[in-house]
């Protein structure tokens, strides 16, 4: 008999929090070192808020998706799934519209560049991140053919 294994940690909510805010930040650093030589510090100071703002909400809709997938129901991870793409749509462009009204060196073309890339950047990561909680989290089939499997055809 084999002993019982520690619980992975390498899937947690906590986790997935700790590789989006790392993965975003690598993005600026390397984001930033290329438009920093392409296009100077003037283009590349707005990459700060931009990426703020993009990151906070990608936060809060990972954590509501990891919530959804401890759940049982799957409507509860289609409301999550939509009211995260809502709340993150609503939260970026109403903050960006927000900061580029009130803050005058943030009038520019490369802040909305910025916010672009940054939105794109952290959907995609936060989306493969939650997919990888919800398939921790779910049991997985057993395969065809093993002892309370579907038998093989």
């Amino acid at each position: 008999m084999t002993p019982p294994t520690a619980p992975s940690l390498t899937n947690t909510p906590l986790v997935a929090l700790a590789r989006l805010v790392l993965g975003t930040l690598s993005f600026w650093l390397l984001a930033g070192a290329a438009g920093l030589r392409w296009k100077g510090p003037d283009d590349v100071l707005p990459s700060i808020p931009a990426g703020l703002l993009c990151l906070l909400p990608a936060m809060l809709t990972l954590w509501w998706s990891a919530r959804a997938a401890a759940q049982t129901a799957p409507e509860t991870l289609l409301v999550a799934f939509l009211g995260g793409t809502m709340l993150r749509l609503a939260v970026v462009l109403g903050g960006a519209l927000a900061l580029y009204f009130l803050v005058d060196e943030l009038r520019r073309p490369a802040f909305w560049v910025w916010v672009s890339l940054f939105y794109l950047f952290t959907l995609g990561l936060e989306t493969s991140l939650a997919l990888r909680l919800l398939t921790a989290q779910r049991p997985q089939p057993l395969p065809p053919g093993s002892v309370g499997g579907p038998s093989p055809s």
